[in-house]
């Protein structure tokens, strides 16, 4: 019994994976094909990364199973990266308020 518990666990963590990879290539595939001014774009994939922290994030803390430490460490990578997207997209909209005259 246990053991089949594991293999459903598995498969299903399996899927999650596959969901995420799926949602952020349709986020590629947004953020590329669609008419975007140099502003849009950058907005885009600063929203872009926090995004992916949080799904790989449920991911992380949802399931427990073989690679349980490299989704740990890998949403930690990705939780600084888009702390630090989210610092550099506010710090240029607060650079870009101070020349509006």
């Amino acid at each position: 019994m246990e053991t089949e518990h594991s293999t459903t666990i598995e498969s299903q963590s399996g899927i999650s994976i596959l969901l995420i990879i799926a949602i952020m290539v349709a986020t590629g595939f947004f953020m590329t094909c669609t008419y975007n001014t140099e502003d849009e774009s950058f907005m885009l994939s600063a929203i872009a990364c926090p995004i992916l922290a949080l799904l790989t994030g449920i991911y992380t803390f949802t399931y427990r199973g073989k690679a349980y430490l490299l989704s740990r460490i890998v949403f930690f990578i990705l939780l600084a990266l888009s702390l630090f997207s989210l610092f550099v997209l506010w710090y240029f909209i607060a650079l870009g308020s101070s020349y509006s005259h």
